[in-house]
């Protein structure tokens, strides 16, 4: 199998638009000074994403060592690399996220770009993705085969990785964590609620009623995970900016719930839900 390269165009292209990033970044910051907190959630939001890059990287190379063009693992290899293609994509995408960051200070606020989306699928790329390279038990629990409605894809799946991906930091190797997503009436409204379930240390009691706050960190885990406290902020500000609510339930030594509730508005086209 020959290996898929990145062609030296593309390359550029993916130079360019850091540089682009990096100089509006320092042009408005001269203009009304920097702001730490959305750097933060740049370098948080994109650890995730690079980390899957290095981890499948290592993966693609250990096989491609040891398998011939023609064999079946070859196959499995192809899908590491689409895997690797994704990962650098959500990475150019947290790029346009800063930006949109920066303008809110310059007046010029972002706004969530609704479009019809998969839920349901949305949910199984994020799990399938972090399966691969972690050692962790997987569970997906759906109430439909497909739940589409008009949400931002790009934050939703920010929101998602960000749970998911604690989820995975904080259950030791082998635990079990469990994703799902159903369609739920209440009070005479539909609401898509996700949520993301796991076996791991759990946040002490003290510290919930803080986990939504910006740079806040669980106590039993300052000195011995790192992190910037900035994730469950950032999905807290995904959920508002789709009208939801998201709750947070943990036991400290048995694991952590989340939940996101989203008003569930169908598109237009499909309205048999």
């Amino acid at each position: 199998m020959s290996v898929l390269l990145v062609p030296d165009d593309a390359e550029r292209t993916r130079l360019d638009l850091s540089r682009r990033v990096v100089e509006e970044i320092a042009c408005r910051s001269a203009d009304s000074g920097p702001d730490l907190t959305a750097l933060a959630t740049m370098v948080h939001d994109l650890r995730g994403p690079v980390s899957r890059v290095k981890a499948v990287a290592e993966l693609l190379q250990a096989e491609l060592d040891s398998v011939l063009p023609d064999s079946p693992q070859a196959d499995l290899a192809r899908g590491w690399l689409t895997i690797i293609d994704r990962a650098a994509v959500t990475m150019e995408q947290q790029f346009q996220v800063l930006l949109d960051v920066t303008r809110e200070r310059s007046d010029e606020p972002s706004r969530p770009h609704f479009a019809s989306i998969d839920l349901v699928n949305l949910i199984r790329q994020q799990v399938a993705e972090y399966a691969v390279t972690d050692s962790h038990q997987f569970c997906m629990q759906f109430s439909h085969d497909e739940l589409i409605g008009m949400w931002d894809e790009l934050l939703l799946d920010r929101a998602i990785d960000n749970l998911v991906g604690n989820a995975v930091k904080y259950t030791p190797t082998g635990g079990k964590i469990t994703v799902s997503a159903e369609l739920r009436e209440e009070d005479g409204h539909r609401l898509a609620v996700v949520s993301v379930a796991d076996s791991g240390i759990g946040i002490p009691a003290d510290d919930l009623p803080h986990v939504f706050d910006v740079f806040h960190r669980g106590s039993n885990v300052r000195s011995t995970q790192r992190g910037a406290g900035i994730g469950l902020a950032s999905v807290h500000e995904i959920v508002k900016q789709h009208a939801g609510e998201i709750s947070i339930t943990s036991t400290e030594g048995v694991g952590t719930t989340a939940t996101i509730c989203l008003p569930f508005v169908p598109p237009a086209s499909r309205v048999t839900w």
